[in-house]
């Protein structure tokens, strides 16, 4: 479980303020509201990425204070971020190898099939398109083995049936592993049913 306590975060005019939140293990639970609820500023926060006081636990070990390299997370930002000279299967296996996991080569490419990007297995990142990249960040995000699942619009460049594909490899992984992933999803109304939870937040408070 990933257990968020006691966060209050003010920029300018912006407040978040959450006393509790719990994401269960297992599955996904979406995170959504509209542009400016406070989505990225929660997740922002989880990744110590600003600075702010409070306690976040993953199965009851404080990751509040680590650096976001020591954290355990799997994670993937609004912006893709790939090694542009690596293959995308390097990049996956330099995930694995920084957490000093060896990720079998077969649950590689069968999650490269699942997510329809087989084809790029031996392609530089560089030279792949923009939903082809969003679907290897998520891939990249599982490669190390991760103790929880943090993504900040991971399906924003993709179309229903590629959306739903990802959704549901990180679903099965969470479960498979007995994991939280918290996903900040603008447009949601299709993947909802398969969800475990549904956080809202508006104007930074939970609805």
């Amino acid at each position: 479980m990933l257990a968020i306590k006691n966060l209050n975060y003010k920029i300018g005019d912006f407040k978040l303020a959450i006393d509790s939140l719990e994401i269960k293990s297992g599955g996904i639970t979406l995170l959504v509201g509209s542009s400016g609820s406070g989505k990225s500023t929660l997740i922002n926060s989880i990744l110590s990425l600003v600075s702010t006081d409070f306690e976040c636990l993953v199965d009851g070990n404080n990751i509040s204070n680590k650096p976001i390299k020591e954290k355990g997370l799997g994670v993937v930002f609004q912006d893709v971020i790939l090694f542009d000279h690596m293959t995308a299967e390097k990049n996956c296996l330099f995930a694995a190898n920084a957490r000093n996991y060896k990720l079998p080569e077969s649950q590689l490419k069968d999650w490269f099939e699942e997510a329809g990007i087989y084809d790029c297995y031996n392609k530089k990142a560089i030279n792949m398109s923009g939903g082809e990249r969003q679907r290897l960040s998520v891939l990249r995000a599982l490669s190390g083995k991760p103790k929880a699942i943090i993504m900040d619009e991971p399906f924003s460049a993709l179309d229903e049936k590629n959306k739903l594909k990802l959704f549901r490899i990180i679903s099965a992984y969470a479960k498979e592993n007995n994991v939280p992933a918290l996903i900040a999803s603008h447009e949601y109304s299709d993947i909802e049913k398969e969800a475990i939870g549904l956080v809202k937040l508006k104007e930074g408070s939970l609805v």
